[in-house]
């Protein structure tokens, strides 16, 4: 699709572009290609354009001139031979191993820059002065320590490695007590009774537009995209959290539709589908339809027990959905689903995911691959 906004025709495309299944590299190992290699290579050529999230898309490598076949020097621009810049050929895996090598890589480093001559003799003497981002917690208050630790900490603080503690109880983190502090914090932050999010049958979460519109509330959302950024930063990955293709793509800042519907409400989706394939029996189809499904462009929806409507456009409420625009109603009912009714509880999300994680190296990966 997007080529074809190019002007390249699907013929066009099928005799001059292989299928990724032809062309994807299908195994890159440690013993091929190592991991941390392949992400020197795309920060010593790319430089501050990484740092910028100057990452291209395939269709700007094959559009975009700075990243084509130059005739004069009759070879590839030295940016265009770096092989992670296409990462759309490159296996998943592979992709975050770099990922991973990234986040080690610069956490070493920032340690390494506090490390003075008083810090280098306490390492000589067998002690670790180095700097982590620690967290003391409760264990039966894991919530509340590690959200109002969050709020007053530094963001830059969060980008050296996270060293947790739990309160009373001996054990150096070497990562098994940071994992263990990740499903526990999960599985209580993002829990039904916050009333944050929504949960279908397939355990997936969703956000709650029952959720209360107030400065706590933000601040906990805020929580929520900063726990997921310390998981993908820590290199942590089975939180036990289910998420939908749509949150990832809306972190991202990909455009959602109405496919993204059937992961976040089934049911929903479901009905859809079921409108968008309705056929009518009578000569007149568009009354068939209104006399069958009786919908206006409004959703409504539970607020702690008082139901409330919000019109899909304006004057939603008088205009009746018919045959002809039935697909309209589905899009904006979707739209109003995935970002409308969230808007406010995504944004403070992504703004706490933001503050942990590098944007450029994030795009290294898909929404699908996320």
């Amino acid at each position: 699709s997007q080529l074809s906004g190019h002007g390249a025709s699907k013929a066009t495309m099928g005799n001059r572009f292989l299928q990724t299944s032809d062309f994807q590299m299908t195994a890159l190992d440690q013993d091929t290609i190592p991991a941390h290699l392949a992400f020197e290579q795309l920060t010593q050529v790319l430089g501050p354009d990484l740092r910028d999230g100057g990452l291209p898309r395939p269709t700007e490598l094959l559009f975009n001139e700075q990243w084509c076949f130059q005739k004069s020097s009759q070879s590839l621009p030295p940016k265009a031979c770096v092989l992670m810049v296409h990462r759309n050929l490159v296996p998943t895996a592979f992709k975050q191993k770099v990922l991973q090598v990234s986040n080690t890589i610069k956490q070493h480093s920032l340690q390494e820059r506090l490390l003075g001559p008083v810090q280098l003799l306490a390492l000589l003497a067998g002690h670790d002065p180095r700097h982590f981002f620690r967290l003391p917690v409760r264990r039966q208050n894991i919530v509340e320590d590690t959200v109002n630790q969050l709020h007053q900490a530094d963001p830059a603080s969060m980008h050296f490695p996270l060293r947790v503690e739990f309160i009373g109880e001996e054990g150096l983190d070497e990562g098994g007590v940071r994992r263990e502090f990740f499903q526990v914090l999960m599985r209580q932050l993002f829990d039904e009774s916050y009333a944050m999010f929504n949960y279908n049958d397939s355990n997936t979460a969703w956000f709650s537009t029952s959720a209360l519109e107030t400065a706590d509330t933000d601040g906990m959302y805020r929580a929520c995209g900063t726990v997921m950024g310390l998981a993908v930063y820590n290199n942590e990955d089975g939180l036990q959290i289910n998420f939908p293709l749509a949150l990832f793509k809306k972190l991202k800042g990909d455009k959602c539709g109405l496919a993204d519907l059937e992961d976040v409400d089934p049911k929903v989706w479901l009905s859809m589908q079921k409108l968008l394939s309705w056929t009518p029996l009578t000569g007149n189809p568009n009354r068939e339809f209104e006399d069958t499904f009786c919908l206006t462009f409004t959703v409504s929806y539970d607020y702690f027990g008082e139901t409330r409507t919000v019109e899909l456009k304006p004057g939603g409420e008088s205009v009746a959905v018919d045959l002809n625009s039935r697909l309209e109603y589905a899009e904006l009912y979707s739209a109003w689903v995935l970002d409308v009714a969230v808007d406010r509880q995504f944004r403070h999300l992504a703004d706490g995911f933001s503050r942990v994680v590098d944007a450029a190296l994030w795009s290294l990966l898909t929404a699908e691959e996320a």
